[in-house]
């Protein structure tokens, strides 16, 4: 056996090591939780925590008159609207520039693995030009509306984060095609929700021409979704 199979043996299973494991569980016995600790605690904690903690950025609603002084975008006519709508707008545009690097490390993988006779790299490809195409899309949504979309705001902020561990699943070289595409799907679920959670939010703002452009971004985003899965599906079925 080489030294890197014997690093990969899977050494985690508790019942498969039962003297150490007798040790781990005599530890966690000698050293038990504080008995005068109300169920509580932890919960109140966290409580004054987020007492003390200031919000997550904040959302620039002053953007037009900024942009305008500076000259930038004299031919934009800025529309009233809601700075809920601008925060969720910020959010879409963050998860859909998430999505194309997504999609960019996936075909790698693919090409890695060299799944597939080609059709699914190429639906892949298809798929990352889409979803760039949201984020020019919700780019010039914003720019329309007056504000910027190079600030980040708060549910943008919060976007970047979560999306973290799906960039870190999709380039980590350890994946494989199958675990890559389960991350995928939940993406896509995601991005579901979210446009339309976008288009409810942009009829109540009476932006119909906004919306209908959302309603086409999500039928193609439900494509990506049907797709994901019946790939996963394809891969683990065969794999069994």
């Amino acid at each position: 056996m080489s030294l890197l199979q014997k690093e990969n043996v899977d050494r985690t299973g508790f019942l498969f090591n039962p003297l150490d494991g007798r040790k781990l569980r005599d530890f966690a016995e000698e050293q038990p939780a504080d008995p005068n600790a109300p169920p509580t605690s932890i919960a109140a904690m966290r409580a004054a925590c987020a007492a003390e903690a200031v919000p997550i950025g904040s959302i620039p609603v002053d953007g037009m008159a900024v942009m305008v002084a500076a000259g930038t975008s004299s031919d934009v006519v800025a529309t009233p609207v809601s700075p809920m709508f601008l925060d969720r707008l910020g959010e879409r545009l963050s998860f859909e520039r998430s999505g194309v690097r997504l999609y960019e490390a996936l075909i790698s993988k693919v090409e890695s693995y060299g799944e597939g006779d080609g059709k699914m790299k190429a639906q892949l490809e298809h798929f990352r030009a889409e979803e760039a195409e949201h984020f020019a899309l919700l780019s010039d949504c914003i720019v329309k509306l007056g504000a910027d979309p190079t600030a980040q705001t708060p549910a943008a902020d919060v976007c970047g984060v979560t999306s973290l561990g799906f960039v870190q699943v999709m380039s980590d070289p350890r994946t494989d095609v199958s675990q890559a595409l389960t991350a995928l799907l939940a993406v896509e679920a995601t991005d579901q929700c979210g446009w339309e959670l976008l288009i409810a939010m942009a009829q109540a703002e009476g932006l119909a021409e906004m919306a209908d452009a959302f309603w086409d971004a999500l039928a193609q985003e439900n494509e990506h979704l049907t797709s994901v899965k019946q790939w996963l599906s394809d891969i683990v079925i065969r794999g069994a």
